[in-house]
């Protein structure tokens, strides 16, 4: 289906030149206010702090520019400067707290496709407020009838966030943790290679050994203390790797309900031995499938007609092949 066609947005509708930070009440700019804090209702109209003050001092009143009843708290601080893309972003957020179904709901990935599609087709005609009573009509269609899941979904992307969040911090805390036992190895290292060097220097000055033994003895004693701090940090490297679950991520999972697979009439036909049931023959008289025995592009494809036979068989003597049937009739 070819998307609607976008609509030319003009005076103060959103879409209005982002670099004009004008309040479309009072009409200041940040040219002669640069301190002038700018606001977005929720009918995507730009006020200043000190016109919505006034206006809405006293608790509900209607929009300037559009009539539509609004309240102080309604107003947000601006993110974007497109208005257009603001509104965008907040009707994202609307249309994604219900329309959040995953991969695993559906059977295939074409089905999965077609319904981000839809999803991205209501974004955009909300945006652009194309059929909005429709879209409207259809969200709200939607929640009713999928109310179980909604809910089932939000809940589940609760508790990924929360474990996300929780292994971030655990992987923060394991960072510094690491960091704290590097700084403290590398601190008493460089201790016991200053005393080293102490050594070393009283045992050249006592001269009871000759300085090339001093010297082997001083890098083999060097080359283990290195080995060992490198060993121990690599150790704690290891450690960390293994970042804990959440209590809740792991219930979640445990308590998942696995997806239903699509019944299937031919499920009975898949045995392991279907010749303990009948017998193919090497040769069958069917003359439909003699030519293809001779024909080279039917060969080349790997046909074989004895595949074509053989789930025939399959077909006439389903029953037969049904392991309970078998069992119900020995006994």
């Amino acid at each position: 289906m070819a998307p609607p066609k976008r609509r030319k947005v003009t005076g103060d509708s959103p879409g209005d030149d982002p670099a004009q930070d004008i309040c479309q009440v009072c009409k200041s700019d940040r040219y002669l206010n640069p301190n002038m804090k700018l606001l977005v209702s929720p009918c995507y109209h730009r006020m200043c702090e000190s016109c919505i003050d006034r206006l809405f001092k006293h608790g509900s009143a209607p929009c300037p520019v559009c009539q539509v009843t609004l309240r102080r708290s309604n107003f947000v601080l601006q993110v974007f400067d497109d208005l257009t893309v603001e509104k965008e972003v907040r009707v994202r957020k609307k249309v994604g707290r219900l329309f959040n179904k995953r991969p695993e709901d559906f059977l295939d990935l074409r089905s999965y496709n077609d319904y981000l599609e839809e999803v991205e087709e209501i974004i955009f005609n909300l945006t652009y407020e194309v059929d909005v009573q429709k879209m409207e009509a259809k969200i709200d269609r939607y929640r009713q009838e999928n109310a179980q899941l909604i809910a089932a979904n939000n809940t589940k992307a609760a508790n990924d966030d929360k474990a996300s969040r929780f292994r971030l911090e655990m992987e923060k805390r394991e960072r510094r943790e690491r960091y704290m036992k590097h700084k403290e190895q590398s601190a008493k290292v460089e201790k016991e290679i200053a005393e080293e060097k102490k050594r070393v220097l009283v045992e050249m000055a006592s001269g009871n050994k000759s300085a090339e033994s001093i010297m082997k003895e001083h890098e083999k004693l060097m080359a283990e203390k290195e080995k060992a701090l490198a060993e121990s940090l690599k150790v704690g490297e290891d450690d960390g790797d293994q970042v804990m679950h959440p209590y809740w991520s792991t219930l979640a999972s445990k308590n998942a309900q696995k997806p239903e697979t699509p019944f299937d009439p031919h499920e009975s036909l898949y045995v392991e031995e279907p010749d303990e049931v009948f017998d193919l023959e090497w040769e069958y008289a069917y003359q439909p499938l003699e030519w293809m025995k001779k024909d080279e592009a039917s060969q080349a494809g790997g046909f074989r007609p004895e595949i074509t036979i053989e789930k025939a068989l399959r077909s006439a003597f389903a029953g037969l092949l049904d392991p309970t049937a078998v069992e119900d009739s020995t006994s």
